[in-house]
């Protein structure tokens, strides 16, 4: 089983072995309940029953949908549990819908030393007056927030002095 937030699910090991890293290298090591993330971070997942059961049916080798309201958890499951087609499929999904899908990616990863935040607060600061009436913005840490806001206002600097000297 999988338990997230005390809940259990049940999923099909051996199936499992043939679609995750983590599964196959690990198969000796494994007990019968698994913390599918961990603890420490747990809260701040807002994992749905629905895409945690559609982590389970790819693990299980069936099709499943990718949608904005499932692939960032279909994401970092496949990188915690080393599936390298799930991590491939949901890469593209997050490349064609990057508008959508960008705050709550970089909330869920900005703490993981392996994502580099640059890349992310560049997105989010070039598209500040998309993201700024979103309230999950301040679920993003403080340092991270007010490097959004400065390389804002600096593009913002720039943008009226190229006005200013084509006067």
């Amino acid at each position: 089983y999988f338990v997230f937030k005390n809940k259990e699910y049940e999923f099909n090991f051996n199936l499992f072995k043939y679609s995750s890293n983590y599964f196959l290298k690990n198969q000796d090591k494994i007990q019968r309940k698994i913390d599918l993330v961990d603890k420490s971070i747990e809260n701040k997942c807002n994992f749905t029953e629905e895409s945690i059961q559609q982590f389970i049916n790819y693990g299980e080798r069936r099709k499943i949908p990718l949608t904005i309201q499932n692939v960032v958890s279909l994401q970092y499951l496949a990188r915690k549990y080393g599936m390298p087609s799930l991590i491939n499929s949901t890469n593209a999904y997050i490349s064609e819908h990057r508008s959508e899908v960008i705050l709550p990616f970089f909330i869920l990863y900005q703490d993981d030393p392996t994502i580099l935040t640059e890349d992310y607060e560049e997105l989010i600061s070039n598209n500040l007056s998309y993201f700024i009436n979103d309230k999950r913005l301040l679920d993003l840490s403080i340092p991270i927030l007010y490097r959004i806001l400065a390389k804002s206002m600096i593009e913002k600097q720039i943008s009226t002095t190229k006005s200013d000297l084509m006067e």
